[in-house]
């Protein structure tokens, strides 16, 4: 896959809180399933927003200090992208955190596994890596709302 449709995508990793009834409206614009995933993990950790960015750079800044910057490279690499210098030198080397970092006395109850599991699938750096839509409805976090939807 060409490195113009990529670079698109990577911007599409960077949605600003401000932006995101917006970026809602225009899919063609922005992957849905991250933004979904921000908002997932908004609500599990009772941070909304999860990335809150002032500029695109401070965005994708907030969401290496979470992803880390391998993840980022790795991605990078594979469809052949390069950074700006400003935003190289502006991300550094970030290691990766572990989703139960987020995990506090206020949000414990919120932070099952499975809901760790769903947020680190759908909070990729490539899309081709992120969990689809359709894929998510079917994950463990949701089984619950199928029984409840079975029984009706």
């Amino acid at each position: 896959m060409g490195g113009e449709g990529h670079r698109d995508a990577l911007l599409g990793v960077v949605p600003r809180a401000s932006s995101l009834k917006q970026l809602q409206v225009n899919s063609r614009a922005w992957p849905l399933h991250f933004v979904d995933g921000c908002m997932l993990a908004g609500m599990t950790f009772r941070k909304e927003p999860f990335f809150a960015g002032a500029d695109n750079v401070d965005q994708l800044y907030k969401i290496a200090k979470v992803l880390g910057t391998d993840l980022l490279h790795d991605y990078l690499d594979a469809y052949d992208l390069e950074l700006e210098l400003e935003v190289e030198q502006r991300l550094g080397t970030l290691p990766r955190k572990q989703w139960s970092a987020f995990k506090t006395k206020d949000n414990a109850e919120r932070c099952s596994p499975e809901a760790l599991e769903l947020i680190d699938k759908m909070l990729r750096y490539d899309p081709a890596a992120r969990i689809l839509p359709r894929e998510a409805m079917q994950h463990a976090y949701f089984e619950e709302v199928r029984k409840q939807e079975s029984n009706k």
